[in-house]
């Protein structure tokens, strides 16, 4: 059923559900890293997979900044700043605390810190090939150096249906790529499908193009929910079936489970209701931070928490991972973001800066 105009939420309105999962996206990638953070205490892989999670926030980012946008009006000044003013200073903050922490006790030369630290500096790292860039320093950053690519694009993708038909040519694209030709680009470029943000704004045009799906229809909380238990089977079942795939196929195939979860908790029903409390929208807020600091954190607390034993250890160091993400956003982000989006700018951009911003992908 399309969605009547007079039924179309306000712009401003709130998607609290897709805060929350934000959380359990991040989680997920908190849990893949644990046998490379974690290596004395746990040593255990506790979530494969769990590195898809970033493939989920590209998605999520391309549909909420699509959800708070409007075309009419839009100021690209305002965007652009408050962007800003959400992810680079908790990227600065943590690039510093990482060079303060662990600078001395990496292995490569003093140029290659250099340059590595430059293009960090520049959050354009993930432009460059080598696990030198895409992962140094905090190697999590790579996503946020992505995230920048995407909102550079954002303005250009905002009118008509351009999002919708660059999904449409990526997605062709990348399934009609040649073998050969993908092996090419990851021979060229280290890692390009899960690095590049060429390769990944396919995810985020994706999100784009999905609000456009979302506002054309609104099906009711039955169908609500059943397309949220739908995009839950579909990931259950799409994960494992597409572990040997190739990467790129692998990210367009998951598209699927992706799209459908962030619909139906759109949408409402009782789920979404749930995932709307108090609690878990702040850990949805906090969970850029704690994307953004659990790498460093657990290598900190590793050799002490060898003697737990593996499944305490992991219990452990989760629950501080989430108290300091939680004391970030509250002593950190939040006043910090407040301060740069306070200077004064044009009477416009003000409006626009003063606007509520749903939170969404990796930078939030």
């Amino acid at each position: 059923m399309k969605r009547p105009l007079s039924d179309l939420p306000d712009r401003l309105q709130q998607l609290p559900a897709l805060t929350s999962l934000r959380f359990l996206a991040a989680m997920a990638v908190v849990l893949f890293h644990v046998p490379y953070v974690l290596p004395a205490s746990v040593g255990l892989k506790p979530l494969e997979q769990g590195a898809l999670g970033v493939s989920f926030f590209f998605v999520l980012s391309g549909f909420i900044l699509r959800h708070a946008q409007a075309p009419q009006g839009f100021d690209t000044l305002a965007f652009y700043r408050r962007r800003a003013a959400r992810v680079l200073p908790l990227h600065y903050l943590t690039l510093l605390t990482w060079t303060w922490l662990f600078f001395d006790s990496w292995g490569n030369s003093l140029t290659e810190k250099i340059n590595s630290g430059v293009a960090n500096l520049l959050a354009i790292h993930a432009l460059f090939s080598g696990h030198l860039f895409t992962l140094g320093y905090n190697a999590v950053s790579w996503s946020i150096s992505a995230e920048l690519v995407f909102y550079a694009l954002f303005p250009l993708l905002l009118g008509g249906r351009r999002a919708v038909w660059l999904f449409a040519i990526l997605a062709i694209g990348m399934l009609l790529l040649p073998q050969d030709a993908a092996a090419g680009l990851e021979r060229a470029f280290q890692g390009f499908f899960y690095f590049h943000p060429a390769a990944r704004l396919l995810e985020f045009s994706a999100g784009m193009a999905l609000h456009a799906l979302w506002r054309r229809f609104n099906p009711g909380e039955g169908m609500a929910t059943r397309i949220q238990l739908g995009g839950l089977l579909a990931l259950l079942a799409l994960v494992p079936a597409s572990a040997g795939w190739p990467v790129h196929l692998r990210n367009l195939a998951l598209l699927l489970p992706f799209g459908l979860l962030i619909l139906g908790f759109a949408y409402g029903g009782p789920l979404t209701r749930l995932l709307s409390h108090p609690l878990p929208v702040l850990l949805g807020e906090a969970s850029f931070a704690l994307y953004m600091t659990h790498h460093m954190l657990f290598r900190l607390l590793d050799p002490h928490l060898v003697a737990l034993g593996p499944a305490a250890a992991l219990a452990v160091a989760s629950a501080a991972a989430i108290l300091l993400s939680i004391l970030v956003l509250r002593l950190f982000e939040q006043p910090v973001r407040r301060l740069l989006n306070r200077a004064p700018m044009p009477s416009h951009s003000r409006r626009m800066a003063a606007t509520p911003v749903p939170q969404g992908g990796v930078g939030g």
